[in-house]
């Protein structure tokens, strides 16, 4: 078993909570009402923040300005994200579905247990959640390696079977895969910054157990649901819009050549 235990309630202050509650509520509820139109424009902007992100690293290695790196990095990853938004809402649903396959997985083995990383713990500090996630990251990391040793085979059967089915599908339905992925995104932003606002208010409603999570992962699950058949009835009655508008357009043109052939006649 891997026994992390779940992190603390994140130490930030009112402003900062205030904006990371309001942010997430209107950015997951407009990913839950129209993520297949906004998946492109969306792409888009993570592809800015990354480049903004980088621009120091990347400013060092091609020997320019800071804002030349960024301007130029942020305009080339807008256009990966927009161009590519099929194949990248593809690969984030395998890597969801195979991360939690692989976590699943070493969470029944008893060698991963033996990792040589520091087992992640959770103490208060500047960023306890980053750290966290960090300690997380490595744990893990150091127990598919221990897993891997012994059964490669089971590994790459769970990554295969839990991560390559999902990226086949959605990239086979490539709508489906979209707005799934909108619709989860929407969904965690949606009840991450309301857990933020509440807890902000009264900090022992924090998840202490991770069974506490519960109640969360269950709104997650119906605004999921929700946020699926929402924009699915959106999509199947645009189409049926463009179906009258092009049947429409075609009962007009036999209108046309009947008016002319009356014409030809009276000559």
């Amino acid at each position: 078993m891997l026994n992390i235990s779940p992190p603390l309630s994140p130490q930030l202050n009112a402003l900062t909570v205030c904006a990371l509650s309001a942010g997430g509520v209107a950015l997951g509820a407009a990913m839950l009402l129209w993520g297949r139109i906004l998946s492109r424009p969306f792409l888009a902007l993570v592809g800015v923040a990354t480049a903004i992100a980088f621009a120091g690293s990347l400013s060092q290695q091609f020997s320019v300005t800071p804002l030349v790196a960024a301007t130029v990095a942020a305009v080339a990853f807008a256009a990966v994200g927009a161009v590519t938004a099929r194949i990248l809402w593809a690969l984030a649903a395998g890597a969801v579905f195979g991360a939690a396959a692989i976590l699943a997985m070493l969470a029944h083995m008893t060698a991963p247990a033996a990792a040589t990383a520091a087992q992640p713990t959770s103490a208060p500090g500047h960023a306890p959640f980053v750290a966290w996630l960090a300690d997380c990251w490595n744990y893990c990391g150091a127990a598919l390696g221990e897993a891997w040793k012994d059964r490669s085979a089971t590994v790459l059967w769970t990554l295969c079977l839990g991560g390559g089915g999902p990226l086949t599908v959605a990239l086979l339905l490539p709508r489906l895969g979209k707005i799934f992925m909108t619709s989860l995104l929407g969904a965690v932003c949606v009840v991450g910054g309301v857990l933020l606002a509440v807890v902000k208010i009264q900090e022992s409603l924090w998840p202490a157990t991770w069974w506490g999570y519960a109640l969360p992962l269950t709104a997650i699950a119906v605004l999921l649901m929700f946020g699926i058949v929402y924009q699915f009835c959106g999509a199947i009655l645009e189409e049926r819009a463009k179906q009258d508008k092009k049947a429409k357009g075609g009962e007009k043109k036999p209108e046309k050549k009947s008016s002319d052939n009356a014409a030809e006649k009276k000559k």
